[in-house]
């Protein structure tokens, strides 16, 4: 064989391996299914429930009840989502005697206004701007454990009797564990806390020297459509 055909021979051999030992694509990203046909590029309305817990070093245990809107829809092969409302209630707090919330907007500001016929300052309560809507994207960085990455989440803790009030912020990814029944065992989302996969908010308080000031949640929200649809995600 000639030294030509030769080194032709073994180019090829080596691409051939190569292929063969190439790693394998990564499996695509889960989209939403409603009650087991493929969803579209539609927006659907689908509601959370549950209680959640958040743990702060600082600012102990915060527990609550949340009900939240939110809209899912499937779009260039990706299931998507957007957190639309998020309305903690019935909440309770170890650091916090006197009354106890958590909101999805930025705490309350004071404005300053001059009364027209006393010429005096005077103070308004102003409620704080809403942080959402808040954009979500399934995600499998497991194969065959589908989550639901959640972006841009800001958080206040409201203690008006001991006047603080914490801002959080920052990315969670609870578990999506999909349910077996419209209704009877539906779907939810499940956030691990404190040592889970789901992540955790930044105290916006802090800028340096912060390990371990993170508010971690935990618990689970159940997840339904509107008309009492079973939602998957694979």
């Amino acid at each position: 064989m000639g030294a030509g055909r030769w080194l032709r021979a073994v180019a090829t051999v080596v691409t051939v391996a190569i292929v063969f030992a190439a790693p394998a694509v990564a499996s695509a990203t889960p989209q939403w299914w409603m009650n087991g046909a493929l969803a579209g590029t539609t927006k659907q309305n689908a509601v959370q429930l549950g209680t959640l817990t958040m743990n702060q070093i600082n600012f102990g245990e915060w527990k609550c009840s949340v009900l939240a809107g939110v809209r899912v829809w499937n779009e260039g092969g990706n299931g998507l989502a957007s957190v639309e409302s998020w309305v903690p209630y019935d909440c309770s707090s170890t650091s916090c005697s006197s009354g106890a919330y958590v909101t999805a907007e930025l705490p309350v500001e004071l404005i300053e206004k001059i009364n027209p016929k006393t010429s005096e300052r005077e103070y308004e309560a102003q409620r704080g701007a809403k942080t959402l809507p808040w954009p979500a994207q399934t995600a499998a960085p497991e194969a065959g454990v589908p989550q639901l990455a959640i972006h841009k989440i800001r958080l206040t803790l409201e203690c008006p009797g001991e006047a603080f009030q914490p801002k959080f912020s920052g990315n969670l990814e609870p578990r999506i564990v999909n349910g077996a029944g419209n209704g009877m065992s539906p779907s939810h989302v499940l956030f691990e806390g404190k040592g889970g996969k789901t992540g955790s908010l930044g105290w916006d308080g802090c800028s340096l020297g912060c390990e371990g000031t993170q508010l971690s949640v935990s618990g689970q929200l159940t997840t339904l459509g509107t008309k009492q649809e079973l939602i998957t995600t694979e």
